[in-house]
């Protein structure tokens, strides 16, 4: 057996068994309650898995096309930068977040191609937009300008990370949210001038990231969180600005002398 499949069979299993992980914990008779007495025990929790298809609903052709697309996208990036880090540069994450933000928009649009339920199409952007199009925006002036370390886009890749994503009870909302995780923690540690020396650190650093974001969201509330994502977005990119401002304006080096 190659390396590269190897590699490839390893990083599946790990990705795939963290989603399956926060899968099982959004939707497990321990985690979720339906008010009272009325818990689910694991043999009813199995059969409404298999009955519901793990909570993956129906979509029309293109809808799922798109879906899986921007999917793989994610987890063929996040495998990439983990086995091929010395090819990594900011030009190349910022050109990610632009073939993410297409992807997200074809997915966006092709709901109108036969939706399931047409209340539920509208034409506002998600919040995985809005995430993008800040990302792309800092990377572009982070390119531009320079000046020091990438503070100000790690800082908004953290926020990313702890409240991006809607925490649907869904096999394959879960697995989307761990490969997004993914391309983050690797983004984040190239732009730190970090490194994995093995794939076993990359899935140690996942599964705490994972446990973190779960932590994070449960505190604040999946609902909140989702209500006001906006409000959210803007407070990450502003304070990514205000800490790029820092690098910039030298700020920060007083702190470290």
């Amino acid at each position: 057996m190659s390396s590269i499949t190897q590699y490839s069979l390893q990083f599946f299993v790990i990705i795939s068994g963290l989603a399956l992980m926060v899968h099982v914990i959004r939707t497990s008779p321990w985690t979720s309650r339906h008010g009272g007495l009325a818990v689910r025990s694991w043999p009813i929790w199995i059969a409404e898995q298999i009955q519901g298809r793990a909570g993956i609903t129906h979509e029309s052709f293109l809808s799922r096309l798109a879906r899986l697309s921007a999917l793989t996208t994610k987890y063929g990036v996040a495998a990439w930068t983990v086995f091929y880090p010395q090819y990594l540069s900011l030009n190349f994450w910022v050109l990610v977040w632009v073939l993410l933000l297409v992807l997200e928009v074809l997915r966006k649009s092709a709901q109108f191609y036969i939706p399931a339920r047409w209340e539920n199409v509208s034409l506002k952007l998600d919040s995985e937009h809005f995430w993008l199009i800040h990302l792309i925006i800092l990377g572009t002036a982070e390119v531009q300008l320079g000046g020091g370390p990438p503070w100000g886009i790690v800082s908004l890749i953290i926020f990313y990370t702890m409240f991006a994503g809607e925490s649907r009870p869904s096999i394959l909302a879960a697995f989307e949210d761990v490969a997004s995780c993914g391309w983050a923690v690797s983004a984040i540690f190239f732009l730190t001038s970090k490194g994995f020396t093995s794939l076993f650190d990359f899935a140690v650093v996942m599964i705490a990231v994972v446990a973190v974001r779960g932590i994070v969201r449960v505190l604040l509330g999946r609902a909140w969180i989702r209500r006001r994502f906006w409000w959210i977005a803007q407070f990450c990119l502003m304070t990514a600005l205000i800490i790029k401002s820092l690098v910039v304006l030298n700020v920060l080096a007083f702190f470290n002398s």
